[in-house]
């Protein structure tokens, strides 16, 4: 990662500790863009923009895999703040965002020939469950799918642990990387 990006990324960080906004953990982000980089995955889709802190980890990652990525986010506001982000980073070419709820985009906006052979998902807790099984099926057959805040936020995303506790075709792996949450990576069993 160059230092012009670091340096924005530090910012970003800074600025949602002051404003007590959530955002993925330095420890996870360079987790999964390790992940991307290891696996070589060049087609990403993630759910939950939000400022694009995750997206510019994500982005540098697939610009060094010559892959691609496309962010969904519901708020205009921060849709618009990570359009900066993003412009800022020189990542706007990597990187097209989508504005909607990501249930709309995915069904009526992506194509349906659409495949990813990364989906990380962060967005609203609740919704982990419909957003895997709206997205699941855009995923490769050696594809991952990564959902944050695992840990943190499990009782919110109760269903889906139900859902993956009563199936058969997906396996997935808890990692506790930082001090208060982790990730979870999915694979098809």
């Amino acid at each position: 990662m160059n230092a012009e990006r670091l340096k924005l990324l530090q910012q970003l960080k800074n600025a949602d500790l002051k404003a007590d906004v959530p955002s993925i953990s330095e420890t996870n982000a360079q987790f999964l863009h390790d992940l991307i980089l290891k696996n070589r995955c060049k087609q990403g889709l993630e759910i939950g923009t939000a400022h694009a802190y995750s997206s510019i980890w994500l982005g540098d990652a697939f610009e060094k895999n010559n892959g691609h990525l496309t962010t969904i986010e519901h708020s205009p506001p921060s849709f618009n703040q990570a359009k900066v982000n993003l412009y800022r980073t020189k990542l706007e070419k990597t990187v097209t965002q989508h504005l909607g709820r990501a249930q709309h985009v995915i069904e009526f906006e992506l194509s349906s020939n659409s495949k990813f052979d990364f989906i990380f998902i962060d967005g609203i807790k609740k919704s982990t469950n419909e957003f895997f099984t709206l997205a699941s099926p855009l995923l490769d057959s050696n594809g991952l799918i990564v959902v944050d805040d695992v840990i943190k936020f499990k009782n919110k995303m109760q269903s889906f642990y139900d859902f993956l506790e009563t199936q058969q075709k997906w396996s997935y792996t808890v990692h506790p990387l930082d001090a208060d949450d982790g990730i979870m990576v999915i694979t098809k069993a």
